[in-house]
């Protein structure tokens, strides 16, 4: 019995593991102003960009994680200044 748990345990951790490398893998390495950010943090920017209705600015550096990471998006945000 007390085996059958420790497996238990040893196969949910590798399952956790792996799911938290698939969450690293899904985006690539990002930095905002010199400062990696999360795969929580990602997901929260493409979260709000897909919520706002209008957004009035952006910054050079979300265009480009945007562009990396969901090209369909590109189309929410406002014209790029050239």
């Amino acid at each position: 019995m007390v085996s059958r748990l420790r497996a238990d345990a040893g196969a949910d951790r590798i399952a956790r593991g792996a799911a938290g490398r698939e969450a690293e893998q899904k985006y690539a390495n990002e930095f905002l102003h010199g400062r990696p950010l999360s795969p929580e943090e990602l997901e929260m920017i493409r979260q709000q960009i897909e919520a706002f209705d209008d957004i009035g600015a952006v910054d050079d550096e979300i265009r480009g994680i945007v562009a990396r990471n969901w090209p369909h998006l590109l189309e929410k945000l406002p014209p790029q200044d050239d």
